[in-house]
């Protein structure tokens, strides 16, 4: 081994010419020059790189190479050409307001937002309906709270969404073109005298043009401006978005145009104010607490809640962005308990002049002036001085009107556009609460108030909106496992998604094609009460019609489009069931045995999934328990029941009392007799409980179809 590098080494010359091995070389380096400045191959250098040093951002930003290769990778990026890239602004620059502004204006293009949009959205869920974005029900879950809130507290809504409709003109010509459009038998209509001085708001069904009793469009408000003279008057109607460009083609055909915007007839003049005035809704008794921390303290000591239900107050309020409190704060405002005349019905929100000079100062003087004078206050939290560039805003206060038998206490606030944000978090940080869609709901069924939040059923908006719901609800009931679906076919239940009302009619003469309406006429529905004797015929109405009427219970609600089948035609369910060892049933009365079917889910807690309510006669009960082999539950003090299994089919059988109609069935001196419990061997299965809360049932007069607004009642024999 030592002989061989020996050998190597003698062979290796003593010296090198650098010169000489350079030009013998010389050919081969500029090969590989050309070789590296021009490479043969598709592959750029960042992509040579083994998988674990790649970084995706290596086509666009050079630094994330390697150090070696960097230099490389940019000579190969000078070829192709760098990409431009925009500077992207730091993220303060774009979240300014201006900004903000900008981007929410683009967003709102297509669906209106309302001026509390951002407000909600933080806290609601949204929904979009009659091209709107409106909050539909709140992420908190509250639904006991808004309830509570109704009946304690106060329930504050945005119904901005109502779209104001101005008339001016004299007084005859507006009535005569609105005359063709309501029905004087309903009720009060535009003409009222308790309506015209402008001191009262009204609400009156329209209709199409001369079509009373097939043609409802919704129900609308309205109130005159006070101290006008009957040359020249101006009325504001206040109508639903689902209704309002059908209202407004047959508001532009009764005063004789053609056109579906504006109309400017030689006597009339029609504006469309929609966007243009804000509009809250307050319920409860504490509404008035809440909204007098608006006021002022000379108005707040005559601005009392006991005013009479419809009763319009224009007042002037200071900024509510200068009184705004730091947190939140509970109703325990005092309240005088009379002085209703001082108020006076006067406002200068009817001035559209008026109205555009106090949204102009909503954007010259911002938020962030307003905040940064508060904050050098010396103490915080009070009220800051009166502003050089802040004006009175002038509000028209609409107190709630008697819709049912429980008045609910409450007012609606009118102000011009751009201040309800303003005036919603000052009526929020006062001790109101905020509601939306579901709560209107929840209102309409619990208390039978705000009916002009909520489409009429006859109408082309209820019927639209009702079809919208059986879509959405199919699409909810078939996106479930087929296992986790009710079975509606065994259940009976035959409209599980919708009322079918044209169903409903096929026991009837008339053609299906026909339609079905909700009667309206007060002195039909005054003869349809228990409390008067009913002498009409069989066919005094010449049409199916619905009639609405109200059950109440104490506990307990059905689910929705229940069915419920009743024995004969001629009977009509008493209102209000009382426990049935209280029961006292007159001589003309008929005692039928219902049984209340339900298939358990939870035999512990009593759940059930479908509900249906029979009646039969005496002599049809025993036979139709031995068919269907039910079984009876064993109820203890804690309600639980025992002996069912999950799925199981099983019933309570309750007593109920109907009555004719007819007048010959009573007796004839006109006496009421009365009978204790009977004593029958069926009633050893009644359990005196309370079976649903129905409310809103819709019946059909001379016929033997009950149909309810949650709970589709088809009764038949």
């Amino acid at each position: 081994m030592t002989d061989d590098k020996c050998k190597v080494v003698a062979n290796v010359p003593a010296d090198i010419s650098v010169v000489r091995f350079a030009t013998v070389r010389a050919q081969e380096i500029v090969a590989l020059t050309k070789m590296i400045e021009n490479p043969q191959t598709t592959k750029l250098i960042f992509q040579k790189l083994p998988c674990h040093m790649r970084r995706r951002a290596m086509s666009h930003n050079p630094n994330r190479m390697p150090r070696v290769l960097r230099e490389a990778h940019k000579s190969q990026m000078t070829k192709s050409g760098f990409a431009l890239k925009p500077k992207r602004p730091r993220r303060k620059y774009r979240r300014r307001p201006s900004r903000l502004h900008e981007e929410y204006k683009k967003r709102s293009s297509k669906i209106l937002w309302l001026e509390t949009h951002l407000w909600h959205a933080k806290r609601f869920h949204m929904t979009v309906k009659w091209g709107y974005r409106l909050p539909e029900n709140s992420c908190a879950r509250g639904h006991r709270f808004c309830y509570r809130s109704v009946a304690e507290h106060c329930l504050i809504m945005d119904t901005s969404y109502l779209c104001c409709i101005e008339i001016k003109g004299s007084q005859e010509a507006i009535l005569h073109g609105l005359a063709s459009l309501c029905d004087p038998t309903i009720g009060p209509t535009f003409g009222a005298a308790s309506f015209l001085n402008g001191t009262r708001e009204g609400r009156v069904m329209v209709f199409k043009r001369n079509n009373f009793s097939r043609g409802p469009i919704g129900l609308v408000t309205f109130f005159w401006r006070h101290g006008e003279t009957p040359d020249l008057r101006t009325l504001w109607i206040w109508c639903h978005p689902a209704f309002y460009e059908q209202f407004l083609v047959e508001l532009n055909s009764s005063y004789g145009s053609d056109s579906d915007s504006l109309i400017e007839h030689t006597e009339i003049k029609i504006n469309l104010n929609k966007g243009k005035l804000n509009r809250f809704r307050l319920r409860g008794p504490f509404s008035h607490l809440v909204l007098s921390n608006l006021l002022d303290k000379d108005i707040r000591r005559v601005f009392v809640a006991s005013q009479s239900p419809g009763f319009i107050a224009g007042v002037d309020v200071r900024d509510p962005r200068m009184i705004l409190p730091q947190s939140r704060v509970k109703e325990h405002t005092f309240m005088p308990t009379q002085c209703e005349t001082i108020l006076t019905s006067r406002s200068r929100l009817w001035d559209a002049s008026v109205r555009d000079q106090i949204t102009q100062v909503r954007t010259s003087f911002p938020d962030y002036v307003v905040n940064s004078r508060r904050s050098q206050l010396l103490v915080p939290g009070s009220e800051l001085p009166f502003q050089p560039e802040e004006i009175p805003i002038p509000l028209l206060i609409v107190n709630a009107s008697h819709e049912s038998s429980d008045f609910v206490p409450g007012c609606d606030v009118i102000f011009p556009a751009g201040w309800a944000t303003a005036f919603w978090l000052a009526l929020i940080y006062s001790g109101g609460h905020a509601g939306g869609l579901k709560d209107v709901e929840s209102m309409k069924f619990e208390y039978r108030i705000c009916r002009d939040l909520y489409l009429e059923v006859d109408s082309d908006a209820g019927k639209a909106a009702a079809a919208e719901q059986k879509v959405k609800l199919m699409e909810d009931y078939f996106s479930r496992p087929p296992k986790t679906r009710n079975n509606f076919i065994k259940l009976a239940t035959p409209f599980p998604f919708g009322v079918n009302w044209n169903r409903l009619l096929i026991d009837w003469d008339y053609q299906v094609e026909q339609g079905f309406t909700v009667l309206r006429d007060k002195k039909l529905l005054s003869t349809l009460t228990l409390k008067k004797q009913n002498l009409l015929s069989e066919y005094t109405l010449s049409h199916p019609q619905l009639v609405a009427v109200t059950i109440r219970e104490g506990k307990g609600m059905g689910r929705g489009y229940i069915v419920i089948l009743m024995a004969h035609k001629t009977e009509l369910i008493i209102l209000s069931i009382s426990p049935l060892d209280r029961i006292n049933f007159t001589k003309n009365l008929k005692l039928f045995c219902c049984i209340f079917l339900f298939t358990f889910i939870d035999s512990v807690r009593m759940n059930f999934k479908e509900v249906q309510l029979k009646c039969f006669s005496h002599s049809s009960l025993k036979l139709f328990i031995l068919e269907k082999n039910l079984q009876f539950p064993i109820t203890s003090r804690k309600k639980t029941i025992r002996g069912f299994k999950s799925g199981q089919l099983g019933c309570f059988v309750v007593s109920l009392a109907f009555f004719k109609i007819g007048a010959n069935e009573r007796n004839s001196s006109g006496t009421k007799y009365y009978a204790s419990r009977p004593q029958s061997p069926f009633f050893l299965f009644v359990i005196p409980i309370v079976i649903v809360q129905l409310h809103y049932i819709f019946l059909f007069y001379n016929t033997r179809y009950y149909i309810i607004r949650k709970m589709c009642v088809l009764v038949s024999v």
